[in-house]
């Protein structure tokens, strides 16, 4: 439903009616966007995926943590971080998994998993470490974001 462009619920990232939601964006504790409907949701998305295009990374409070999300090429001063993926099918392009950890991966809990990096990902460079923890995303905020970058 939320990428179904006909529906009402489009580009959404939460399940209560329309009316009673909103999302707003803060630089510094200062708001800076105030969303509740479906364009304004396509901007904010936008404009954050045009802030981590530009090398910014970005911190997002959902119901369940924070995360902070930036370009993987931005990580290798951080120690301890999580690769978010929306897509499942793309996982094996950046870590060699099994088939039982990519049902690990797609299963209700949504597990953060360890995965050593594949030789293409390390070969350029890309990430200076070796093995990655990674989880599908476990919230609708994070998927809308994250797709669009």
């Amino acid at each position: 439903m939320v990428d179904n462009s006909d529906s009402k619920t489009y580009l959404f990232p939460f399940t209560q009616p329309l009316e009673n939601s909103s999302t707003s964006l803060f630089e510094n504790d200062q708001e800076l966007l105030h969303v509740k409907n479906t364009l304004e949701y396509k901007n904010m998305y936008e404009r954050v995926a045009t802030l981590i295009a530009e090398g910014e990374t970005i911190t997002i409070q959902t119901r369940n943590s924070s995360y902070s999300i930036g370009k993987i090429e931005n990580t290798q001063h951080i120690d301890d971080f999580e690769v978010i993926a929306t897509d499942l099918s793309v996982v094996e392009r950046m870590v060699v998994c099994q088939e039982n950890e990519m049902k690990a991966l797609a299963s209700l809990e949504r597990p953060a998993i360890r995965f050593k990096v594949n030789a293409l990902y390390e070969q350029k460079g890309i990430l200076e470490q070796k093995r990655v923890f990674m989880r599908l995303f476990d919230d609708l905020l994070l998927y809308q974001l994250c797709k669009n970058f």
